[in-house]
């Protein structure tokens, strides 16, 4: 889906998105996986567990040329998510912002889970 780092030198830090989920993050190099998987699932009503990397329709949009920033769209009947991520150029850092929200046809209010899976402690 999409493959992003920090513009310029100074940050050590690559990622992957794939299903709308950030699949990978590279630290210190790109060949060491410093974080795989970090994935969103939803719940309302009682109902199981919807997983929003299977279940979801996502769009990416980049914020804009050069800009180590960009927004996946995620979308189910159930609910939407809205996941920003930036790099930044000085520092090894990446940051995910996420928003919720319930479709007007839905009555109950969804719960929204993250599962990490990580394969190397960073300090």
């Amino acid at each position: 889906m999409a493959f992003g780092a920090a513009p310029g030198p100074r940050s050590k830090l690559w990622y992957t998105l794939a299903d709308g989920s950030l699949s990978e993050v590279f630290f210190p190099t790109i060949d060491r996986v410093a974080l795989h998987e970090l994935r969103f699932f939803a719940s309302a009503g009682g109902a199981p567990p919807v997983d929003d990397a299977t279940d979801g329709q996502h769009r990416v949009t980049w914020l804009a040329p050069g800009i180590p920033a960009c927004t996946v769209d995620s979308t189910h009947h159930e609910y939407r998510l809205s996941k920003e991520i930036f790099t930044d150029p000085e520092e090894n850092a990446l940051l995910m912002s996420v928003r919720s929200a319930e479709p007007r046809s839905v009555t109950t209010e969804a719960r929204i889970y993250r599962s990490t899976y990580t394969t190397a402690t960073v300090i």
